[in-house]
């Protein structure tokens, strides 16, 4: 997939995203708006409520609407929506009380800037992707269908949720206060050595939650991660 094509499609998952949370919030009346996804095979689909979109999100997740195009009541002709900026200033806008227009330039930025953290993390996912495609999945939701075993390892599964994010959040891989290189080095979609800090609390001040009910924390991280618990023994008795 070239950068180009890449980038069309991460903007059309974030379009689905946004049509997805207006439906849900009912920012316009269903009467007045009529939504048109178009599919990578010209196919017009017409939605009428979030539900309808909900197809798009989980099962074509491998190929993403390539456009949207919606007609407003009183007006002839179908509005090609192909850019955050013709989505907000022509869906969104109109339809927001003076309070929710002074915010849209904050939520815009937040969006783009989640836009731009989905671009930067594209790489991990195509390499992602791939693997799956080795194994006879052509995209995340065939291969869970096929190897749903193996689903019962956690940790694998927030592997593939940390891929693709949330499906229907509009700022699904927003990274906000983290440069270009601290998404590269902290974000899990690109598995780096990260250094992590362990301390000592007191019992009296700990809570266990239902996960904890049964085995004590301290018993559980030492299972989970026995090298870093070791190490972190060893440098207590040296101290």
């Amino acid at each position: 997939m070239r950068d180009t094509e890449a980038s069309t499609s991460l903007l059309n998952h974030t379009l689905l995203r946004l049509f997805y949370a207006a439906l849900r919030e009912q920012i316009w009346p269903p009467e007045q708006v009529e939504l048109h996804v178009i599919d990578f095979k010209g196919v017009s689909h017409q939605v009428r409520n979030e539900f309808d979109l909900l197809g798009f999100i989980y099962v074509k997740d491998a190929s993403p609407p390539s456009r949207f195009n919606v007609s407003i009541r009183g007006q002839e002709s179908l509005i090609a929506i192909r850019s955050l900026k013709v989505f907000f200033e022509t869906l969104i806008l109109p339809y927001l009380d003076p309070k929710g227009r002074n915010s849209y330039p904050v939520f815009l930025e937040k969006v783009e800037a989640s836009l731009q953290a989905e671009e930067l993390l594209l790489g991990p996912r195509i390499a992602l992707r791939t693997s799956l495609a080795n194994e006879g999945g052509n995209n995340m939701w065939e291969w869970i269908q096929q190897h749903i075993h193996l689903l019962r390892d956690g940790l694998l599964l927030m592997q593939f949720a940390s891929q693709r994010g949330n499906p229907t959040h509009p700022l699904a891989k927003l990274r906000k206060g983290f440069s270009d290189e601290e998404i590269t080095q902290y974000s899990p979609e690109f598995g780096q050595p990260i250094q992590l800090p362990v301390l000592a609390v007191a019992i009296g001040l700990c809570k266990a939650t239902r996960q904890f009910q049964s085995i004590f924390p301290k018993d559980w991280f030492e299972q989970r991660f026995t090298k870093v618990f070791d190490a972190w023994k060893l440098g207590l008795a040296s101290q």
